[in-house]
């Protein structure tokens, strides 16, 4: 099989006890292939959806990371820890045993919504070109800015003190670790993440993804059933086809003059296509003097 071929998205079951570099890693050798990147971390002991891209599918991942993400996720009441997860250092016990499951919905329901969040110091983010989770390690803490993010859905699944398990589907940059950490100190009795797992990133779910041995197995028999085309990033996004004398022109990076029945934005990202659906270009349009134009931003050719 031609390697260099190779590109698309492949979603990945992210199994727990690695990292999200280590799937990377593995995919590379799975494939023999270096140019692989993935769409949004995944901590070590969490599991579930992890989309990553191949070839010059790694260009797209900027909109990948831009899905809403849906996780399944369990949380301790009881003691918060220094990761906001099962894998630290307790600082805080505190006691639960007087909550009632109406104090657990009524506190769930404050964080419906567009809530602010501090950023957990074992994270990616970076400071001054290190990463959080580097200069944690060491001991160091920095101050960290609130974000404010969105929790489209948050719901409780079961309630069985200390453990509730419940679903939340949330913006980009939330961290469920931190949720979890919040509900807990807003009871006052502390709180960590348990288990996570994430069954969906935007329209990739669990239902659509690949473990790492079913990946091996399919390329080795040279089935790409596991590889999905670069469009299926952009679904969200405008799509414009055109006609097969216009690809030069893109190719070359010129700008394109596209017919449209419809309203032209020029603030919205949208992609263009071939006659056969290949993805060509991504970029925006810019309408004047009754022309509209198509302002190429990244040409896949």
């Amino acid at each position: 099989m031609e390697q260099q071929c190779l590109q698309g998205i492949i979603n990945v079951l992210k199994p727990p006890g690695i990292t999200s570099h280590d799937v990377i890693n593995k995919l590379r050798r799975i494939l023999g292939l270096k140019r692989i990147g993935h769409g949004g971390t995944l901590d070590p002991g969490a599991a579930g959806v992890l989309l990553t891209a191949v070839g010059k599918a790694t260009r797209v991942l900027e909109f990948l990371t831009e899905e809403n993400k849906t996780y399944l996720a369990m949380l301790r009441l009881g003691a918060a820890t220094t990761t906001q997860d099962s894998f630290g250092t307790t600082v805080f016990r505190g006691e639960y045993s007087h909550l009632t499951d109406h104090d657990v919905h009524s506190t769930f329901e404050k964080f419906r919504g567009m809530v602010w969040q501090t950023p957990p110091m074992v994270s990616a983010i970076k400071h001054m070109g290190r990463k959080l989770y580097q200069l944690a390690r060491e001991g160091v803490e920095i101050p960290r800015e609130p974000r404010l993010i969105k929790i489209i859905s948050l719901k409780i699944i079961q309630i069985n003190f200390p453990i509730i398990t419940f679903e939340v589907t949330c913006s980009k940059g939330t961290y469920v670790r931190t949720l979890c950490h919040d509900i807990g100190l807003t009871l006052g009795c502390g709180g960590h993440l348990y288990c996570l797992l994430r069954t969906s990133v935007g329209d990739f779910n669990l239902d659509s993804s690949f473990t790492l041995e079913e990946i091996t197995s399919y390329y080795q028999t040279g089935n790409l059933l596991f590889l999905s085309p670069m469009t299926t990033a952009l679904k969200k996004y405008q799509k414009i086809s055109i006609p097969t004398i216009l690809i030069e022109q893109l190719k070359n990076g010129r700008n394109i003059a596209v017919d449209l029945n419809y309203p032209c934005d020029g603030n919205k990202e949208i992609f263009v296509v071939s006659d056969k659906d290949n993805l060509i270009a991504i970029g925006h349009l810019n309408c004047s003097d009754g022309r509209v134009l198509f302002i190429p931003k990244k040409v896949f050719l």
